[in-house]
């Protein structure tokens, strides 16, 4: 397993893990790819990125229902928000969430 991302600097190594917004497990990679196997690296030193990129109306697919049977997002920012939440608080600290917005939209 690698992660999608590997920036390495002296003596500390981000690790991000990026999905379309559309992807089957766009809920759960945080805990399920990110945490599980790439925080783990000794020189990330239990952090990570991960990147959601944001399609807005030229998605091919919706958005999969997220956890919860809550609503699906409709801008970028509610889909940071509810990724965020998803996160549990004890890892806050070391999971970044960025939403890269690449629908065109200004």
């Amino acid at each position: 397993k690698r992660a999608d991302i590997s920036v390495t600097v002296p003596s500390v190594k981000i690790l991000c893990e990026l999905k379309r917004d559309y992807h089957a497990e766009v809920w759960t990679a945080i805990e399920g790819q990110l945490d599980r196997f790439y925080t783990p690296d000794p020189d990330a030193k239990g952090f990570g990125v991960y990147g959601v990129f944001w399609f807005g109306d030229k998605r091919p697919n919706s958005i999969p229902a997220s956890p919860g049977d809550r609503n699906r997002p409709k801008t970028p920012t509610e889909m940071e928000q509810l990724l965020i939440d998803l996160i549990p608080q004890d890892m806050r600290k070391r999971i970044a969430v960025i939403i890269v917005d690449v629908s065109g939209e200004v």
